[in-house]
């Protein structure tokens, strides 16, 4: 900016010697499930009214289910490393009992194990 001359020497300096603050990173909630709705309004707005349009986008997806989801799917995931399963996934067709969740979890990964060998 310097060089441009947009900026003196002066403010160069006095800028270079101030710290850098950096607002925390939080990580998304469901990344899928965000990608996928945003290609679905991709698809039926286009990408400019996507990214710079200002929309707001409610959706039904419930975060508690998801993270009990995610967390369960984690967790057998993790027991299946020695076969090279890095990746679960599961399907909600409504809201049910959590025990019931994991057990959809764990037959959805077996059936995966099943196709890997």
């Amino acid at each position: 900016m310097v060089a441009n001359k947009y900026i003196s020497h002066d403010i160069s300096n006095k800028a270079d010697q101030e710290a850098l603050n950096y607002a925390p990173i939080n990580p998304p909630q469901a990344p899928h499930f965000a990608l996928w709705i945003k290609e679905q309004l991709a698809d039926k707005y286009g990408d400019k009214m996507v990214e710079q349009g200002g929309l707001r986008v409610y959706t039904t997806l419930d975060l508690d289910i998801q993270d009990l989801a995610q967390q369960a799917i984690a967790t057998e995931v993790g027991k299946l490393k020695k076969q090279k399963v890095g990746n679960g996934a599961a399907m909600s067709l409504g809201r049910q009992p959590e025990r019931f969740w994991q057990w959809s979890v764990q037959k959805i990964i077996l059936q995966q194990m099943k196709t890997v060998k």
